[in-house]
């Protein structure tokens, strides 16, 4: 269904969130599927292109498959591993491509580790601490440089930390990485990539600029926050912003379309700063089932977070 619209119609389809029926996608390196990067034995995480089409996006995630229990973590912008800096330029360029050295024994293997994730409390197998290596190393590329020795891994720590995904931030199992010339360690998420669900690499599942949702405790409404901008030189385009929802038997798209509805009267004699300001806007999205386990995604296919309020 699409919404009506005022004045003169220009449409922009300036996001389109869409509801995806959730499986299971992997992290890491691996060899490629058909429409999608492929990790060990796990699922081809699909991948639209980066199109900004609904009809993309919809098509991308059409075939996901949507029985995994317990439901897969899936994971919002740099998640896998994040770094808290350090005190030398070397040190910074060996972790940087992934250049470390072992100057301590690793500790055991830990067995899996009971998770409380919105669906309910489960059982997630945990990684050890030379795959948490192994983690780092492909965050970075895994080129090492040359130039710079290698850095040292002097301790692991196995703790949990506030991991964001696209269900709200979750405690969740990490391994801390301490290295020499560190500023604080390198915090690595433990959790297996058989429990995960992420577009290949770990740092492009970022959703654009601060977007996000809230479901209803009945799954059937979404109220979306985006963030617009807001005009203000003169002549500047004023636009009325509305959203149509088209659904499918696997996927729901929001499309928001821009539609110019007036100005901002001229001034010749005026200046204005070229400054963009934005200011966060929300939509309430009615969707014909319950969202369930089903994941939001945007037209580029990166995953947004969505909570229940």
């Amino acid at each position: 269904m699409r919404a009506a619209r005022r004045g003169t119609a220009i449409p922009l389809a300036v996001l389109t969130i869409l509801a995806s029926l959730a499986g299971c996608a992997r992290t890491g390196t691996g060899t490629g599927g058909p429409g999608g990067v492929l990790d060990g034995g796990g699922v081809a995480a699909p991948r639209p292109g980066d199109s900004g089409s609904p009809e993309a996006a919809l098509a991308a995630w059409s075939t996901f498959p949507v029985d995994r229990r317990p439901r897969p973590i899936v994971l919002i912008g740099s998640s896998l591993v994040q770094y808290a800096g350090y005190t030398t330029g070397e040190a910074k360029i060996a972790a940087m491509s992934g250049s470390y050295r072992l100057a301590v024994t690793p500790p055991p293997d830990p067995q899996p580790t009971p998770v409380d994730l919105p669906g309910g409390r489960a059982t997630l197998p945990v990684i050890g601490a030379a795959a948490a290596i192994d983690r780092m190393k492909v965050d970075a590329g895994d080129k090492p440089d040359p130039s710079v020795p290698p850095l040292a891994i002097v301790s692991f720590e196995l703790g949990t930390a506030p991991i964001d995904t696209d269900r709200g931030t979750l405690a969740l199992p990490v391994w801390r990485v301490h290295t020499a010339d560190e500023l604080g360690p390198t915090t690595v998420l433990a959790v297996a990539d058989s429990a995960l669900a992420q577009r290949s690499g770990s740092t492009t599942s970022v959703p654009r600029l601060g977007n996000s949702a809230k479901m209803s405790t009945d799954g059937r409404h979404l109220t979306l926050t985006v963030r617009e901008s807001v005009p203000h030189c003169p002549g500047e385009p004023i636009y009325e912003t509305t959203a149509s929802v088209r659904e499918s038997a696997t996927a729901v798209a929001v499309v928001f379309t821009r539609t110019q509805v007036s100005a901002i009267p001229a001034d010749p004699n005026g200046a204005c700063a070229a400054y963009i300001q934005l200011q966060p806007v929300t939509y309430r999205v009615d969707l014909a089932a319950a969202l369930g386990n089903r994941v939001l995604v945007d037209t580029d296919g990166d995953p947004l977070p969505v909570t229940t309020g």
